[in-house]
Order: C-alpha cells, then structure tokens, then sequence
C-alpha cells in the first residue's frame, strides 16, 4: 500500500537532522535501553526516556532532529500521506492539525502497537494474504492515528478555552443582578476581556 517499514537499532549519536518527506513517520520503541532520546519536530525540543512500545509521530513534510545517549532498537513505518485523501469526510489540512497535536510528545497505543508488528510480518511474507493484510492493516493503522489525534486536539482545545473560576463568577455575578434588565454577550464578554466569539467557546468550556 505504499508503507516503508525498517527495523532500526540505532547507535549513540549526539543529534543528527533529516530533511521532510512526504510520508507521516510513526515511530515505535521494539527493544528500549531505557536512555535520554532528545528530538525536535518543530514543536520544541522533547526530551524522554525510551521505553518499549512507545510511538512518536513525525509530521508529514516536517525536517526533523533525533539524538540517541543508548541504542534502541526503532520499527519506523512511513505511511503515505496521499492516503488521507481516501478516508471520506476528511480534511487534509484539519487532519495535519490534528496529528501536529499527537507529535507533541511520545504516547502509547496497545493496538496500534499490535497492527504495526503484525504489518512487519506480513512485509517478510509473499502471497496474496500478506498483501491484503497489509492494505487493511494500513487503513487500520492510519484510522487509529487520526482518531487518537482528534480526540486529543478537541481536548486540549477545550481544556485551553475555559474560562477561569474568577472569571465564570464574575459572569455570574454579573446576570444575577441584570436578569431583569436583559443580559447581553457583549457585555459578559466585557467583563471577562475576552471577545464575544472567544467567550462563548470558553463558557461552554467551563460550564
């Protein structure tokens, strides 16, 4: 389905910089040395210790730094991003977004986990089974991706965009004394120095 799989033991290595492709890169931890791996994907320097079973996602057309103090051993898989385009209903540049906010930082997925090892068999295999497989499994892999981002983006919007507890009872306040006046957004939004769109996202955030 056009994946790249390699199983990579890397070697101690003070940083190295590769260039963007055009892939989506999923990284998964197979044998840990439990050591500092620092890497920066144009997010901000991450620093973590490598442990098995744990991902990270390189953004497509993104240049990215890696720097190894042990030497785990990586499966990375280069998923094509042409392939977004094939899931219905989904926009490519909200779906870059989304995964953006999953490259923040190393994360977890059972069964992410158990689709990627299961696609690295099948890509030491022949046969016609093996490549169905490995066309599902890709879809699969790539659903998951996508679902686990979205729902952390949709998170960390609506924990970003709450207001704070000084400002929900200034709010409060504010309509208990005019509900027989009428209460107008503007106005909340006034008192909170927030603009009435930015308001109304972060009160139904916090209430």
């Amino acid at each position: 389905g056009g994946a790249i799989l390699a199983l990579t033991s890397h070697a101690p290595s003070p940083g190295r910089h590769y260039p963007p492709v055009e892939d989506l890169i999923l990284s998964i931890v197979h044998r840990s040395s439990r050591a500092t791996v620092t890497r920066d994907v144009g997010l901000g320097s991450q620093t973590f210790k490598d442990a098995p079973s744990l991902m990270l996602i390189t953004p497509a057309r993104t240049a990215s730094f890696w720097s190894f103090s042990g030497a785990p051993r990586v499966l990375h898989i280069a998923l094509p991003w042409r392939e977004i385009g094939n899931f219905h209903d989904i926009d490519e540049r909200q779906a870059a977004d989304n995964l953006r906010v999953l490259a923040g930082g190393p994360f977890e997925d059972a069964m992410v986990t158990a689709v990627a090892w299961r696609m690295w068999l099948a890509a030491t295999r022949r046969g016609p089974a093996a490549e169905l497989f490995m066309e599902h499994a890709l879809r699969l892999l790539l659903s998951s991706l996508l679902m686990t981002a979205t729902d952390r983006y949709h998170g960390q919007r609506t924990h970003a965009e709450r207001l704070a507890s000084w400002q929900v009872e200034r709010v409060n306040d504010y309509m208990e004394r005019r509900l027989s006046e009428g209460v107008r957004l503007a106005d909340m939004a006034r008192i909170t120095g927030l603009s009435p769109y930015h308001f109304l996202r972060a009160f139904k955030g916090a209430t």
